[in-house]
Formats: C-alpha cells, sequence, structure tokens
C-alpha cells in the first residue's frame, strides 16, 4: 500500500526500491495519479479503492469540469488501474467510466458476531450508565458531525414530535470536532432534554449503546452516502430496526422494508412521522 508521503520522481525512486507487485490506492486523487503513471511504466498492477470523489459533483476535480471533461479525465484516469474496487454506493462513478467487469463493489464489513454477545445488564441499567431516561423511545445515529449525515434533520425531527407532545428523543454519536453547532441547533429547536451526544465511542460502548435504544437512522443527504456503512451494520446486526433516506444505495439496507423504513430524503417531517411510527410498532 502505498502511503503519500511525496510526489512524482521521489515516488518513481520508492518503487523502484521496494518492486511491489501490486499497488494499491485509497483513493483517485492527484497523487494517485502521479503514481499510477509511475507503476504504469515500470507494469505494476495498481488498484484503486474509490469513495464519491468520481461521481460527487461537488468534490475535487468535478467542481471545474463539464461533463465532457469528466468523461475524458475519468475515463482515463481510472483506466490506469487494473481494477477499481468501491462500497456500494461508491461504484457508482468507476461504472459511468468502466466496463463493469473492471469494477467490483464491496460491503463495508463488519464483527456481526460481536454485536450479538449476550450482555449481563438489563435495558434500565445500561440506560443509567449512559444517563439516558429510561421510558422515553430514542433512536440513535452515529457519524461524524457534519451536515451531510443528516444529524440536524433528526434534531428537527424530534422538535416536531416534542411539539406533538410525544415522549420521543434521540442519541447523536459522533467524532472529536463539530460538535458544538449541533448542541447549539437542539437548543434552538428547544430539545436539548431529549437530544443525548457522545463523541468517540469504541466498539464495548456502541455494542451497549444498541442494546439499550430502540432504533437506528441513518439521514445521510449527499452523494457521499455510501449505503451499507459500517455504523449502519452495527446497529441492524443487534437487530435494531432502521429508518434510512433514499438516497445512493441506503434503500438497500431496508429490502421490501421488512426491517425498517425509508423516508424521502431531507423529509423531515417525514423522519418525524416515521420516528413515530416506530415508536408505536416496538
Amino acid at each position: 500500500t502505498v502511503l503519500y508521503t511525496a510526489y512524482g520522481v521521489w515516488m518513481d525512486g520508492v518503487i523502484a526500491s521496494w518492486k511491489p507487485d501490486i499497488i494499491l490506492c485509497q483513493a483517485a486523487l492527484v497523487k494517485t495519479f502521479m503514481v499510477s503513471e509511475i507503476a504504469k511504466r515500470r507494469n505494476i498492477p495498481v488498484v484503486y479503492n474509490t469513495y464519491a470523489e468520481v461521481h460527487d459533483l461537488q468534490m475535487g476535480v468535478n467542481k471545474h469540469l463539464d461533463e465532457a471533461g469528466r468523461k475524458k479525465y475519468w475515463t482515463y484516469f481510472l483506466s490506469l488501474s487494473s481494477m477499481v474496487i468501491g462500497m456500494d454506493n461508491c461504484s457508482v462513478g468507476p461504472l459511468m467510466y468502466l466496463p463493469p467487469e473492471r469494477v467490483k463493489v464491496f460491503y463495508d464489513t463488519c464483527d456481526y458476531q460481536s454485536y450479538q454477545i449476550k450482555i449481563s445488564e438489563t435495558t434500565e441499567e445500561l440506560r443509567e450508565s449512559f444517563s439516558l431516561p429510561h421510558g422515553t423511545f430514542l433512536v440513535a445515529m452515529m457519524g461524524a458531525f457534519h451536515y451531510r449525515k443528516g444529524h440536524d434533520q433528526l434534531i428537527k425531527a424530534i422538535s416536531i414530535l416534542k411539539r406533538q407532545g410525544h415522549d420521543v428523543g434521540a442519541i447523536i454519536v459522533g467524532g472529536p470536532v463539530g460538535l458544538q453547532k449541533w448542541q447549539d441547533l437542539a437548543k434552538e429547536e428547544n430539545v436539548a432534554d431529549r437530544i443525548y451526544f457522545f463523541q468517540d465511542f469504541y466498539e464495548e460502548k456502541k455494542i451497549r449503546l444498541y442494546r439499550c435504544v430502540d432504533g437506528y437512522c441513518n439521514l445521510s443527504n449527499s452523494p457521499r452516502s455510501c449505503g451499507l456503512d459500517l455504523a449502519l451494520l452495527e446497529a441492524m446486526s443487534c437487530a435494531l430496526p432502521i429508518i434510512v433516506y433514499d438516497n445512493g444505495a441506503l434503500p438497500s439496507a431496508v429490502p421490501g422494508q421488512g426491517n425498517g423504513f425509508l423516508v424521502k430524503t431531507g423529509d423531515i417531517l417525514g423522519v418525524a412521522e416515521t420516528v413515530l411510527k416506530m415508536s408505536l410498532l416496538t
């Protein structure tokens, strides 16, 4: 695996010294381009693991190219690889420019067994350990504190339900940065008393949290949504019913909607109505 630390000629020296059998590139970016050109001269196969940079028009070079320019750029760039791999929704871009046999679709990996272990604590004990209310219907959402994750839309949906008099709340778990804006929004929406924020959960804490909540949401609302992502699979492994947007590959998580609900992307009222429906069925 090439860990990009320099450009051009220097990387050629690295490849010449190590003589790799294959090079794996984590994304299709300008450094990938340089490494691929060098690898091509040395007849070394290269595999790209793409994210959303190929199909998201708000990322990277796509912001500066028209449709014809994107086709020229990505067809050449992706053709430098021997194979492109990508998660379900992230494989959409490469499939626009390469024949299907050159693109391998994979799904995020989840240690299902670890999320199905028995826990001796009761739901009440688990909730107490997280300082969560006992009787409130709680849905969880996990992901970086970015707008594209849809945390703001869940907060507003809970606000609607509070105004309607329903005892419903949400737990939002994110990373080390970006929390303040969501705490401020919860105050603005008058739901600071029923939105519970956490940061940087390790595996054991995630398992314990999932065992004391009533449902899980994935409200990713940009083209970067990766469908069956790790957090969603982990929640499903704990047998939680789910709510997802009809965005990207997310609908594949609820085939026939037997294990959850599908909501139109960006429909905050629809999210509120679906959380309420879920609470009545649980």
